[in-house]
C-alpha cells in the first residue's frame, strides 16, 4: 500500500492553522470555531450565522469534476447544519473561470450553471464512492450513453443527463444518488464560496502563516502591543495545540442529534485568556521549539523537496521582511537587526549561520544558501534545475523556479574563487587537487573552471553533529549511546572497527564530541580529509604514513599527546604493515593513559560476536595480534535499514 504520509500531514497542518485564522478573525467574544464539527472547519457566530470550511491541499492542479470536490460538496449538501455560507478552500488555481465567477479573493458560481455543476458533483460522487451504483444502468433506460461509458459514466453523459432532468429534480436523480430533502438548489448554490488559492503547497502554508501574525496585531492590538514575534508565535502555536486536542475529542463524540453542542470549540475569549497569560506556556513554547530543533535535525537528513522547499520559502520571507528593513545590507548590519529584534532561542553558532544565509540571498544564491545548511554531501547546479546527493546516498532534482539567480551564482564564484570566508572557498577544479597535494583543504565548496562550463559543482565537508543527534537520525538504540558515554567518560582504551567503505566521520564527530569537558584530547590524523570537524578546532597533528620519518613522529606525537587526557589516532592506511600498526598503538599507549584507535577492517564474520577474543581472532589480517591493549571494541557498519542508510554500532567489551 502507497500512502502519502507527508502529504496528509502538510493537509492536516493547513487545516489546523486554517481554523487559527478564521478564530482570530471573529469579532463577538461568545463566536467560537471547531474542528471536525460536520465540516473541517466550522464558524458557530453569535448570531447563527454560521459557516462551514472544506480544506484540501495539494501538489497540482485541481479538476473540474476531481473526486475532492464532488467530496466536499456532496459533504455540505447532505449536511443538517443550516449555515450561511459554505466554503471549498484549497491552494490550487480555478480550474474552469467559465462556470465560477470572482468575487473579492473568492469565487462563487452562476445561478443556472452552479445547479448543474452541483448535480454533476453529486452523481459523480455517488460513482466514487459506489462502485456497484446503477448509475450507467439508469443512463442507459432513459437513452443516454456512449462508447466511453464502460464502468462508470464519462462526464460528457452526466452533462447530458443533468441538462435534460435538471428542471424535474428530484424526480430521475433519486434513482440513482442520495437526495436531502431539505435542501433548495437556487438556495444551496447561492451559499457556496470558493477559494483558488493558486500557490504552491510551500508558499501557501508561508502566507498563511504570515496573515496570522497579522491578525494578531490588528484585531488584538490593545492586547498585543509591544509583543515580539516569538511571544506572537507561541500564542498562534498555543491556539493550534488546543484545535489539535479538541479534534480528537470531537472525533470520538457520537452526537445523533447533530447540534455540536458537546463538541470542543475555541472562542474569541479564549485567545484573550491566552494573550493574557502568556508567560504561563512561554517556557513550554521554548520547550516545544527545542524538540521541533530535534525534528529539524532529521528533516535535514532526509532529502524531501516538499518539507526543503516550505522551511526555505519561510526563512526566504523573513529575509525579505529584513531586506525592507534595512536601507545598508551587510554582515554588521544584519546582526544588528537580529539583534533588534531580539532573536530567541538561538545560539551564537546559529545566528552567524542566519546571517551568512541572508547574505548569501541577497547576491542571488537563493535556494542555493539555504540547501547549505542540509546535510547533504554535494550540490550539481545548472541554471534551470539543482541535483543534491545526501548522506545516505540519496539523489533529488529540484527545478529552480525562481529559487536562484545562476548568472549572479556564476559571477560571484568566479570573481571570489580565491577567497575565503569562515564559512566557504571556492577554488577551480585544477587549483582543488593542487590545493590537497599542499594539504590546504579546510574548504566547503569546490567550484568547476571559472564557472564557465553549464554547471557549478559544490562538494561539503561533513558538519559537527552530536551524539543525541546522531542517535535520532541513526535510530541507535539508547544503551548503546549511553554505553559510548560511558566508555569517553573513562580512561578506557577503545579501537574503532569499520569496513573501508563506510563513512565513519558522523560517528566520530558524535562520539568525539560527548567527550566530557573535563577532559582535554589530542588527534593525530593521516591527512586532513580524515580529521573530524569537531577536532579541527582542538589540538591535533598530521602524519603521512607512508614517509619514512613515520615511526620517528609518531613517537613525538605520543610525546605530545601525553599533555592532554586522551590521544585519538586516525590512521589506519591498508599499505601499513600490521605489525607496525599495533607498534604504533604501544608507542601512544606508552606515553598516553588512554587512547582511541581507528583500523579499516571488513567486519562481516564478527559483527554478532559478544565475546572479546573472537573478534580480534576473525578480522582479516590480525589473528596472530593481541588486542589486550585495548578494553572495547567499537564495530562500525553502514547500510539499508526501512528503506534508509543507518549508521549501526556494536561493542564488544573485555572481561
Amino acid at each position: 500500500m502507497i500512502t502519502d504520509v507527508a502529504g496528509s500531514i502538510n493537509g492536516y497542518y493547513k487545516q489546523i492553522y486554517l481554523a487559527v485564522k478564521e478564530l482570530l478573525k471573529l469579532k463577538n467574544d461568545n463566536s467560537s470555531v471547531g474542528i471536525e464539527c460536520g465540516a473541517d472547519i466550522r464558524v458557530f457566530n453569535t448570531n447563527n450565522r454560521n459557516e462551514s470550511i472544506e480544506v484540501k491541499f495539494y501538489k497540482k492542479s485541481i479538476g473540474l469534476y476531481s473526486r475532492e470536490i464532488s467530496k466536499a460538496i456532496y459533504n455540505f449538501y447532505m449536511q443538517p447544519a443550516d449555515d450561511h455560507r459554505l466554503y471549498f478552500n484549497t491552494n490550487t488555481k480555478v480550474p474552469s473561470v467559465h462556470i465560477f465567477k470572482e468575487c473579492g479573493n473568492t469565487f462563487s458560481l452562476n445561478q443556472e450553471e452552479g445547479i448543474s455543476y452541483i448535480l454533476h458533483l453529486l452523481i459523480k460522487n455517488e460513482s466514487n464512492k459506489n462502485r456497484e451504483n446503477n448509475i450507467r444502468e439508469y443512463f442507459t433506460r432513459v437513452g443516454i450513453i456512449c462508447d466511453n461509458c464502460e464502468k462508470d459514466t464519462c462526464d460528457i453523459c452526466t452533462s447530458k443527463f443533468v441538462e435534460r432532468f435538471k428542471n424535474t429534480y428530484p424526480e430521475h436523480f433519486v434513482e440513482i444518488i442520495e437526495i436531502n430533502p431539505v435542501v433548495q438548489l437556487n438556495q444551496f448554490v447561492n451559499k457556496l464560496r470558493f477559494i483558488f488559492e493558486d500557490k504552491p503547497k510551500d508558499q501557501s502554508i508561508t502566507r498563511l502563516k504570515r496573515e496570522l501574525k497579522s491578525l494578531l496585531r490588528e484585531n488584538y492590538k490593545a492586547l498585543v502591543s509591544g509583543f515580539d514575534e516569538l511571544i506572537l508565535e507561541a500564542i498562534i502555536h498555543k491556539i493550534a495545540i488546543s484545535f489539535f486536542d479538541y479534534t480528537v475529542v470531537n472525533s470520538l463524540i457520537n452526537n445523533p442529534k447533530i447540534d455540536y453542542k458537546t463538541h470542543k470549540k475555541v472562542a474569541k475569549s479564549d485567545v484573550i485568556g491566552l494573550i493574557s497569560t502568556y508567560q504561563t506556556f512561554l517556557k513550554e513554547y521554548k520547550e516545544d521549539m527545542l524538540e521541533l530543533k530535534i525534528f529539524d535535525i532529521v528533516e535535514k537528513s532526509n532529502l524531501d523537496e516538499q518539507k526543503i522547499l516550505i522551511k526555505f520559502n519561510q526563512e526566504y520571507q523573513e529575509y525579505l521582511f529584513s531586506k525592507e528593513k534595512l536601507d545598508v545590507y551587510n554582515t554588521a548590519t544584519i546582526k544588528q537587526y537580529f539583534r533588534d529584534i531580539e532573536m530567541k532561542f538561538k545560539t551564537e553558532h546559529e545566528r552567524n549561520a542566519f546571517v551568512n544565509r541572508f547574505e548569501f540571498y541577497n547576491r542571488g544564491f537563493g535556494l542555493l544558501g539555504y540547501l547549505m545548511n542540509l546535510k547533504i554531501k554535494q550540490i550539481v547546479v545548472r541554471e534551470d534545475r539543482v541535483f543534491l546527493k545526501g548522506t545516505d546516498g540519496e539523489f533529488l532534482c529540484i527545478q529552480n523556479h525562481g529559487y536562484y539567480d545562476y548568472e549572479k551564482v556564476s559571477k560571484f564564484i568566479g570573481a571570489n574563487k580565491q577567497s575565503e570566508n569562515e564559512f566557504y572557498r571556492y577554488l577551480e577544479l585544477d587549483e582543488f587537487y593542487r590545493y590537497l597535494e599542499l594539504e590546504k583543504c579546510s574548504f566547503l565548496e569546490s567550484i568547476s573552471d571559472c564557472c564557465t562550463t553549464p554547471f557549478i559543482n559544490i562538494d561539503k565537508l561533513e558538519m559537527k553533529t552530536s551524539l543525541e543527534e546522531y542517535q535520532i537520525i541513526n535510530s541507535i538504540p539508547f544503551e548503546v549511546i549511553e554505553e559510548i558515554k560511558n566508555l569517553v567518560n573513562s580512561n578506557k582504551n577503545l579501537l574503532i572497527i569499520s569496513p573501508a567503505n563506510t563513512n565513519r566521520k558522523p560517528f566520530l564527530n558524535a562520539m568525539i564530541s560527548s567527550i566530557p569537558k573535563k577532559y582535554s584530547f589530542f588527534t593525530i590524523a593521516e591527512d586532513l580529509l580524515s580529521l573530524p570537524a569537531v577536532c579541527k578546532d582542538k589540538p591535533n597533528a598530521i602524519i603521512d604514513s607512508l614517509k619514512d620519518d613515520y615511526t620517528d613522529n609518531i613517537r613525538k606525537m605520543a610525546i605530545a599527546a601525553s599533555a592532554y587526557d586522551k590521544c585519538i589516532s586516525l590512521i589506519d592506511n591498508y599499505e601499513l604493515d600490521i605489525k607496525k600498526v599495533f607498534n604504533n598503538f604501544k608507542s601512544l599507549l606508552k606515553e598516553n593513559e588512554c587512547v582511541i584507535g581507528t583500523i579499516h577492517r571488513n567486519t562481516s564474520g564478527c559483527k554478532n560476536m559478544m565475546i572479546f577474543e573472537e573478534v580480534g581472532k576473525n578480522l582479516p589480517g590480525f589473528s596472530h595480534v593481541d588486542f589486550n591493549i585495548f578494553d572495547s571494541f567499537i564495530i562500525l557498519e553502514n547500510y539499508f535499514v526501512d528503506e534508509h542508510k543507518r549508521d549501526v554500532l556494536h561493542i564488544v567489551t573485555k572481561h
